[in-house]
């Protein structure tokens, strides 16, 4: 994943902390839940997106991504993203992701 690509789909700053929204990433009804993390200087440095009911040619229903600015990563924000999203989106099924090598090591970090 590339994150230049992704996070310019985000406002770049906002409060510090955890922030959640819905909106459509096709431009259907479907709606994802959008987890965003922002450093103390109110910059975006995470992200989790989770798909109740798919996105046509990106994600099948039930899965998420997430990604971390690449030098802000091993700073226990991809931790802290997945940890809200198992309290917010309690389907989750973590076991039917597909993880990257970093990202499966943060999902094992934080369980």
């Amino acid at each position: 994943m590339n994150w230049a690509l992704i996070s310019k789909q985000f406002e770049p700053t906002d409060s510090p902390g955890l922030h959640h929204d819905q909106r459509s990433a096709d431009g259907t009804a479907n709606l994802v839940e959008v987890l965003r993390w922002y450093d103390d200087h109110s910059k975006l440095r995470g992200l989790l997106v989770y798909s109740p009911h798919g996105v046509l040619g990106a994600l099948q229903p039930g899965q998420f991504f997430f990604i971390v600015h690449p030098r802000h990563r091993r700073q226990g924000i991809g931790t802290k993203l997945l940890g809200e999203a198992r309290l917010r989106f309690p389907p989750l099924d973590f076991a039917e992701q597909e993880y990257s090598e970093a990202g499966l090591e943060c999902l094992k970090s934080s369980l």
